[in-house]
């Protein structure tokens, strides 16, 4: 029967078979270490040139703001990788709060990849049926990571959730304070 309309994803052979592997869920997942105020890479050039705004210089000086977990879920690839890369430096040089700010990629793979000791990384295994629906893995990564008692965000106000290709620019602390529980905000796609 047609499931969503797109995808007949009971048409598909059977599984084989399966390998058992250590769930990594159960465990604290290892971060890399934070990077040092003094090796951070420079301001972006349009921050530099045009200044931040008075708003954002005012709300970094605040302590009793939420604070702010910047995430994205993707595959262990090549095609990744320099999303990892661009998405990660993004954060780092968009001005984001100093103290209530984080970020974090979420990714859909069995074991950490070579990205997970330079970029912030939770990983969990990649569900069956994602191979039949690529889409599916960004669902089913948040609910390993929520479900994952030693690593989901309990101590994160606000969970803000981007596509790993759209990296920020610019502060986002503005956007923020205008969230509240029950009230989700979210940027128009057209």
């Amino acid at each position: 029967y047609d499931f969503e309309g797109c995808v007949h994803i009971f048409d598909w052979p059977n599984t084989a078979g399966i390998k058992i592997k250590r769930n990594y869920l159960d465990f604290p997942q290892k971060l890399p270490p934070p990077i040092d105020a003094s090796k951070l890479p420079p301001m972006q050039e349009h921050l530099i040139r045009d200044g931040v705004s008075e708003e954002s210089k005012a709300l970094a000086q605040k302590q009793d703001i939420p604070s702010y977990l910047i995430t994205y879920s993707c595959e262990s690839s090549e095609y990744c990788a320099f999303q990892a890369q661009a998405n990660y430096y993004g954060y780092l040089t968009s001005g984001q709060h100093p103290t209530r700010s984080g970020f974090l990629r979420l990714l859909t793979c069995q074991e950490p990849d070579d990205m997970a000791s330079y970029v912030p990384t939770f990983t969990a295994p990649r569900n069956l049926y994602s191979r039949r629906y690529s889409p599916y893995n960004k669902a089913d990564v948040m609910v390993k990571w929520f479900e994952s008692t030693p690593n989901r965000p309990d101590n994160w106000d606000i969970i803000v959730v981007i596509d790993p290709d759209n990296w920020v620019i610019r502060d986002i602390t503005h956007w923020i304070v205008k969230a509240s529980e029950g009230h989700a905000l979210g940027e128009a796609a057209w």
